[in-house]
């Protein structure tokens, strides 16, 4: 099936110019993508029964620990709880792992625009601290990090989301992109057009998974 070019999908979604694209779709990892970025996000309407609803759960602090080479990912998720805002798709394709904070309503319609120009369906969001066991139950085909603290704490790594961001990871042999929280792009425009690529990268894994 032929690919939607970004600009398309964003144009036929009223996104433009949010993120003005002069790249297709099927040239991300082929050409360095430009796009322009306004100052401001266009906020679409939130319908009632819509509404991206997250709850905040405050764990106990815990006594930091000093973790041998050989501890795995999943001992240190177990050891020390972070919990995380996740959200699923309908198709089980993508698992969204935010940091476990409520959603401003401008993040709501940031996060809502994204959605929409993936062209996704997701699920009602909940709050965990067992991202495997979720992994397990459902399966997803990509994971997608937003923001440092979150990919820092699912990949168990100490690099900056500068360092993280832009390529493939993986985790639990899922696997991972990690790009901004939405919180973030709310402050500094101008990072939405590499959070826009990050998604792109994530999309093409999907689409064509043993390019890469």
């Amino acid at each position: 099936m032929s690919l939607m070019t970004r600009e398309d999908m964003l144009r036929e979604l009223e996104l433009l110019p949010v993120w003005q694209l002069r790249a297709p779709l099927s040239s991300f990892l082929d050409a360095e993508v430009k796009v322009e970025v306004l100052a401001q996000s266009a906020a679409l309407p939130i319908a009632e029964n819509q509404t991206i609803e997250t709850e905040r759960i405050l764990a106990d602090a815990l006594e930091p620990e000093i973790l041998s080479p050989a501890t795995s990912p999943a001992t240190v998720l177990e050891a020390t709880p972070v919990f995380f805002t996740v959200i699923l798709n309908d198709s089980a394709d993508y698992l969204f792992v935010l940091p476990s904070a409520p959603l401003q309503v401008d993040e709501q319609h940031l996060l809502k625009n994204i959605f929409m120009a993936m062209r996704i369906k997701v699920q009602a969001a909940e709050t965990t601290s067992n991202i495997l066991a979720l992994m397990t139950t459902h399966q997803p085909k990509l994971l997608i990090t937003m923001g440092e603290s979150t990919a820092q704490a699912i990949l168990q790594s100490s690099e900056s989301l500068l360092n993280l961001r832009g390529k493939l990871h993986q985790f639990q042999n899922f696997p991972l992109v990690a790009t901004y929280d939405l919180a973030h792009l709310l402050q500094v425009s101008a990072d939405k057009a590499q959070a826009w690529d990050d998604l792109c990268l994530a999309m093409h894994i999907l689409q064509k998974p043993n390019k890469l």
